[in-house]
């Protein structure tokens, strides 16, 4: 990553300046709109933007015809997918799927359905690459807006899966785009129990691609690791097999969701740390009925971390995961259920895009224009879970912030949060942080924990206008001498 992607022009640089759009100028624009966003990344549009001239501008840039999801979003992915190739780390692709909702858009033709039914938007897809053991976010390495297609009430087994646009499709066509891990590398695609099809699994045994996914669906299993016949059920099974090894949980707070057509309701719930054990396994998953494919069966790890004694009136955790690789200890067994639980950073990126960024908000008439725009938010969106992301890294917490931020906007926070004291120029990253979550309203006591990306965002948009008013000065000096 580079050293100094925090400043604003050298990260719109990085991510939009190989756009393909049709002319030079359309990029310039893309740019220019990226260095705004990135001074000011959450709000609105208009918030982002500042000037009404450089808002307008940007409408104007969507409304051109080479200006797509997919063009201007690009560059970015291509990017991240360099920083994965020469990562000498495990690299996890978290991937999950999120309801952007434009019920209200009334002029908006080609949108489908979400939810329940009654509201419309997109589903939007996303993969984001996170590094294993330290999390820092490399960015997103795909993303697909999938509209839900009208199907007939009776539509058979047979013809759903014959049918290309089926929603199962994204965890396969996103896995196809980012590709394989090259030699010496090692890349984990993280999913949740929706990418729990055989179609999908069967998709990266055949590539070679590495997978830890919960399981959703109690399939029947041929064999065990012994080769014993089972004919029996997964989850039967793995619930059977004695704990390995215990360990502390830490469960982070949700929020209350409505039934889907997927998903049933789920009350609220706050964060807790459970005990949990955990058991592993491995079997042969068997095809299900009516499956087209020459391989019979499947050979998987499975892996179990439960709760064995819940506190009252709370959701008992227990998850069970696919892994593709052979599992043979505890440590190996527990280092999945580490990457599983990493998913919660692509949760916190969804919050991102709809709280961080308004990403429902803008209020265009045709798709043309917004998706685009989702693309453009979506990218703004991986700055702020960086910049919480690089507070917390504890390889980069002790090194000078001079490395990763500007020099003058260390001098311009380091005056506002030590003002009686002479600039602290060598502030460490783990010092920066802290003071810019302390000018966005954290109040940095330990009991409070990290600065969390809303008010680090909050932080980093006073920052810039401060440094703005800083720079407006030494310039008009310079033009008196």
């Amino acid at each position: 990553m580079n050293r100094e992607f925090l400043h604003p022009a050298i990260w719109a640089r990085d991510n939009f300046a190989a756009a393909k759009l049709g002319d030079k100028r359309r990029t310039q624009r893309l740019v220019e709109s990226a260095k705004r966003a990135a001074a000011r990344p959450g709000g609105s549009l208009p918030h982002m933007m500042q000037d009404p001239a450089a808002l307008d501008g940007f409408y104007r840039l969507v409304d051109g015809e080479p200006v797509t999801h997919r063009s201007v979003i690009e560059p970015h992915l291509q990017g991240t997918q360099a920083r994965m190739r020469a990562c000498p780390e495990t690299v996890l692709i978290l991937k999950d799927s999120t309801e952007l909702d434009f019920t209200t858009h009334r002029t908006l033709t080609k949108i489908g359905q979400i939810g329940n039914g009654s509201r419309r938007g997109y589903l939007c897809h996303n993969a984001l690459a996170v590094v294993a053991r330290s999390k820092e976010v490399l960015g997103l390495a795909d993303q697909r807006l999938f509209i839900r297609p009208q199907v007939p009430a009776n539509e058979s087994r047979a013809q759903k899966q014959a049918r290309q646009n089926r929603q199962s499709r994204l965890w396969v066509d996103s896995s196809d785009a980012v590709g394989t891990a090259p030699e010496g590398r090692r890349w984990i695609e993280v999913c949740d129990r929706e990418a729990d099809t055989f179609e999908y699994l069967c998709r990266c045994f055949d590539t070679g691609r590495s997978f830890v996914v919960r399981s959703k669906s109690n399939r029947n299993v041929g064999y065990d690791a012994n080769g014993s016949l089972l004919r029996g059920k997964l989850h039967e099974y793995v619930r059977k097999l004695p704990a390995a090894s215990d360990k502390p949980l830490a469960i982070p707070a949700r929020e209350a969701r409505k039934a889907t057509k997927n998903e049933p309701a789920r009350p609220a719930q706050k964060a807790r740390v459970a005990q949990v054990s955990i058991s592993f396994g491995r079997v042969w998953l068997r095809p299900p009925r009516g499956h087209r494919r020459g391989q019979e069966e499947l050979p998987v790890s499975v892996v179990r971390i439960w709760e064995p004694q819940p506190p009252p009136e709370v959701d008992r955790a227990e998850w069970i995961l696919l892994v593709r690789e052979e599992i043979s200890t505890a440590a190996e067994a527990e280092a999945c259920g580490e990457w599983y639980e990493s998913r919660w950073i692509v949760e916190e990126y969804h919050k991102g895009q709809k709280t961080g960024c308004k990403i429902e908000e803008p209020q265009f008439e045709t798709e043309e224009r917004l998706e685009p725009t989702i693309a453009f938010l979506s990218v703004v969106a991986v700055l702020l879970l960086q910049l919480r992301g690089l507070s917390r890294v504890p390889e980069t917490k002790d090194r000078p912030a001079r490395e990763r931020v500007p020099l003058l906007l260390i001098r311009v926070l380091s005056q506002w949060r030590w003002p009686n004291e002479p600039p602290k120029e060598d502030m460490t990253v783990e010092m920066f942080f802290m003071a810019l979550g302390r000018m966005g309203g954290h109040q940095n006591r330990k009991q409070d924990g990290p600065p969390g990306w809303i008010v680090l965002w909050r932080g980093w948009t006073q920052l810039q206008a401060r440094t703005d008013a800083v720079r407006k000065m030494q310039h008009q000096r310079s033009e008196e001498t």
